[in-house]
């Protein structure tokens, strides 16, 4: 690849990222759930104390390793949580560029592609909270993208992706087996048989190892499903069966008009027939697993980012064999910028949650409670997660009862703190005691 436009693409590519990320935290997003700190906790947790499995839950474990590993060197703060995940988002963009390149897209062709990780309204969002769901989407988008060419090299740099994405999310596993079929399909003639089989397995380790890992862990291989169901099922989330096809409607109309105005145009889509195949099967598969009561609890739309990247990739792809490929290409990307600019400010106001207080209670309690100092926490919702997280010492606070839909008539705990935090009818978060409180 060229270093030039190598350079410049991935400069620029870097910075509209970090721009995105910059203009959706100060229109005054910080967080999509309540999830996001949790996740937080469990980093930090992971970083005092590491473990294979960090969080001891259906939630797979590769984020926290990553997460944990950094706050091991820069410390367990929420700052270094954000800034770690930012960093990421920036580098997810950077391997959906790379893959493109590697398949065969020119360089602007690539470069329109990748502005999809970073312009698209979930991706946009997504990329400045502390979740996996971006950088997932870019290592599964390029996993399928490489299909493109089926040697032995794409092949096992496709199964690598696919082996990160895969014990992070669960949206990965489907796009895991198909890419693992796609290798051992006759069209594979690029590698010998031997390379196509090992790439196969490569591409679903992730699965088998979390698979075999539940096993040992619970004495079920499929604990983590057992655990997803009866969540969904305590919270009275009815499945749908067109949850996800409304979702990529709805949130990928950038994607739609390039990829009509592609078709208008007589474009040949062939060299993108398998990245599309293997899209289209982890679609139907994420539905499937909807309708069975499996799939990822909230937000379907998040599920399905890395269709909608695939899908933008070969729309732009297919512009650019075009004559006055320029124009084209500009075109799409203007479109791409204005129309998810429009799409982003309605995300914003129906996406996340304010914590800020919550944040602020936890800074509060990182600068004035001392090591040894046991905190109470009476919690009216899961806010309590970001005071944990923001304190940089989530092992001091005790929540005093649980939370959890499947823990109902859980008995409150009885513990001596020197802090107690609580939740006013009117919703801000106070400071409740100084000196011994005994509950």
């Amino acid at each position: 690849m060229p270093v030039r436009s190598t350079v410049a693409h991935s400069v620029a590519l870097v910075a509209t990222r970090v721009a995105v990320t910059a203009a959706t935290r100060l229109a005054g997003f910080s967080a999509l759930s309540d999830d996001d700190y949790c996740r937080v906790t469990i980093a930090q947790a992971f970083a005092l104390h590491p473990r294979l499995d960090p969080s001891g839950t259906s939630w797979l474990p590769a984020p926290f390793w990553g997460q944990g590993a950094i706050m091991l060197l820069a410390g367990r703060s929420l700052r270094v949580a954000e800034l770690t995940s930012w960093t990421v988002a920036c580098l997810a963009v950077l391997i959906a560029y790379g893959a493109a390149r590697w398949a065969g897209s020119s360089p602007r062709a690539s470069f329109v592609g990748a502005l999809s990780l970073a312009l698209l309204p979930v991706a946009a969002v997504t990329g400045a909270a502390t979740v996996p769901e971006l950088p997932v989407a870019a290592c599964v988008a390029a996993a399928l993208i490489l299909l493109r060419r089926a040697d032995a090299p794409r092949m096992f740099a496709a199964a690598g992706l696919l082996t990160i994405a895969s014990l992070s999310r669960y949206e990965a596993w489907p796009a895991a087996l198909a890419v693992a079929v796609s290798f051992l399909w006759p069209s594979a003639e690029r590698a010998s048989l031997r390379v196509r089989l090992g790439a196969s397995a490569a591409a679903l380790s992730g699965p088998a190892l979390w698979i075999a890992w539940n096993a040992h862990a619970h004495g079920d291989p499929l604990h983590f499903l057992a655990r997803v169901s009866a969540y969904r099922d305590a919270l009275g989330v009815a499945s749908s069966l067109g949850a996800y096809p409304i979702a990529i409607a709805l949130d990928v109309i950038p994607v739609a008009i390039v990829a009509v105005g592609a078709v208008a145009l007589g474009a040949r889509t062939s060299p993108w027939g398998r990245p599309l195949g293997a899209a289209a099967f982890v679609l139907v598969a994420l539905v499937a697993a909807e309708v069975r009561g499996g799939a990822p609890t909230h937000h379907p739309e998040r599920a399905v980012l890395s269709i909608a990247i695939v899908a933008w990739f070969a729309a732009v792809d297919a512009l650019d064999r075009q004559s006055r490929r320029h124009v084209w290409l500009a075109g799409a990307a203007a479109t791409m910028t204005l129309v998810s600019g429009i799409r982003v400010q309605g995300t914003l106001r129906s996406y996340g949650v304010d914590r800020s207080e919550e944040v602020a209670v936890g800074g509060w309690l990182a600068t004035h409670a001392q090591p040894g100092d046991r905190v109470l926490v009476e919690p009216s919702d899961y806010g309590y997660f970001a005071i944990q997280a923001a304190s940089g010492r989530p092992e001091a606070i005790t929540v005093t009862r649980s939370l959890d839909p499947r823990n109902r008539g859980e008995q409150p705990v009885v513990v001596e703190a020197r802090w107690v935090v609580s939740k006013s009818g009117e919703g801000d978060v106070r400071i409740g005691a100084w000196g011994i409180a005994r509950r």
